[in-house]
């Protein structure tokens, strides 16, 4: 489980909370969060605190209205509502963007709640010397402006009747928008402007307004990878129930029988599912140890299982590494699974011929005396590793040879009524 960063401010005598992002290795330049705002329903908000800790925050603009905070259908969360009339939020934002320059990512989630009415409808904007800025029009194109210009891409971003997760990636050499996860087009470059003024809601003060509900913003200072993109908007897709992650899993249990360790899931639906590539922990590495093909696209429950046999006894975790068809990869979360042996036993040591170390072990079906020493080739005893009651399990114990001599070595194990007898070689 991630540990979250917590940390409380206070404004107007308000707790506002700022969280450390929960994408692994990505840390937002500006970061707007609905929720983050513990204010009651329909308050009109002033301020749009940066949760990313860079204080950049967005306010209400001169000679405009506030954006409400509302309470959305979705999943009970509230979103920042703005009617499209004469709202907006807007900040100067000290961090420089250059959209060719220096590459950004724009990630929102919103839902256009306005009419199909052939006006201009800006999500967001940014002012420069030359500007940056996304909107709809009648025809549901998308636009982005930079340097004083237009570049319509024609195509459809907003279902009015759900939110979406909109994700723009400003690179060098190109610009790619995302909807829901889904590449929807692939527009020419715009502009070399830079973004230093940052308008939600609107264009200018006094056109071009949207009516919507925003939930999120994050802007990265680079240009996303195709997996940190798809981990930016699974965050925000599960937490605004947005959109279906690729597979929903229902559960993802082990069950241990005989030295057998057998995995079973369940899917409630696939979206483009090559299979899973099954995961055990061992010596803190994620090992496949094997893969189960998945059955595509498909929107019944699907029933998996995959055995891994010959198992010692002991502690284990697993995961589930799921594919898509495109290679893009999910995983579930870990489970534990604990095998306790059936009866005693004492492994050959490893390594084996070995010099001047080496680890022994054994296990034991229930609390007992164990006594474990290393006889010479004579019998003579050289050392006792173990002289002490242990628990129930599977138990490891190093063997220093570093004083001794080379050849063969014996080490007996004597458990309850248990005993058994290995031999090792030191090689020196």
């Amino acid at each position: 489980m991630k540990k979250l960063l917590i940390l409380l401010f206070f404004f107007n005598n308000t707790i506002i909370t700022f969280s450390q992002f929960p994408v692994s290795g990505l840390t937002p330049k500006l970061w707007y969060k609905a929720d983050a705002l513990n204010f009651s329903d329909n308050t009109p908000i002033s301020v749009w605190y940066d949760s990313s800790g860079n204080a950049q925050n967005l306010s209400q603009a001169s000679n405009v209205q506030k954006p409400v905070l509302k309470t959305n259908v979705l999943n009970g969360k509230p979103v920042l509502r703005f009617d499209g009339l004469d709202d907006f939020l807007s900040g100067n934002i000290s961090i420089n963007f250059q959209t060719l320059q220096q590459p950004l990512t724009f990630c929102i989630v919103y839902q256009y709640t306005g009419s199909n009415d052939g006006a201009w409808h800006t999500i967001f904007s940014g002012i420069s010397s030359g500007e940056l800025f996304m909107g709809l029009n009648g025809s549901d194109d998308l636009r982005v402006s930079a340097g004083g210009g237009y570049a319509s891409m024609g195509i459809k971003t907003v279902p009015y009747t759900q939110f979406v997760v909109t994700t723009i990636i400003f690179a060098t050499t190109y610009l790619e928008y995302y909807e829901n996860g889904l590449l929807v087009a692939n527009p020419p470059p715009v502009g070399s402007g830079g973004l230093s003024q940052l308008n939600i809601g609107s264009y200018l003060s006094s056109s071009l307004y949207s009516a919507m509900d925003v939930a999120e913003i994050v802007v990265v200072g680079k240009a996303l990878t195709t997996t940190e993109r798809q981990s930016v908007e699974t965050y925000l897709g599960n937490k605004w129930n947005v959109f279906p992650l690729p597979v929903q899993l229902n559960s993802f249990t082990g069950e241990v029988r005989d030295n057998k360790v057998t995995l079973n899931w369940q899917t409630q639906s696939e979206i483009n599912n090559a299979g899973f590539a099954i995961q055990k922990l061992e010596n803190n590495i994620w090992k496949t140890i094997g893969f189960v093909k998945g059955n595509g696209t498909i929107t019944t429950i699907n029933n998996y299982s995959f055995v891994d046999a010959n198992v010692k006894s002991g502690k284990y975790n697993y995961r589930l590494q799921q594919k898509d068809n495109d290679g893009t990869v999910d995983y579930s979360d870990e489970i534990k699974v604990t095998i306790v042996p059936t009866q005693a036993k004492l492994y050959q040591n490893f390594p084996n011929p070995y010099n001047p170390t080496t680890t022994i072990t054994y296990e034991i079906p229930k609390t007992d005396v164990v006594n474990l020493k290393v006889y010479d080739i004579l019998g003579k005893e050289i050392t006792t590793l173990v002289n002490q009651e242990m628990q129930a399990g599977i138990h490891t114990v190093n063997f220093d040879a570093n004083q001794l001599s080379g050849g063969i070595y014996f080490y007996k194990i004597t458990a309850g009524s248990f005993s058994e007898v290995k031999r090792m070689m030191l090689v020196k």
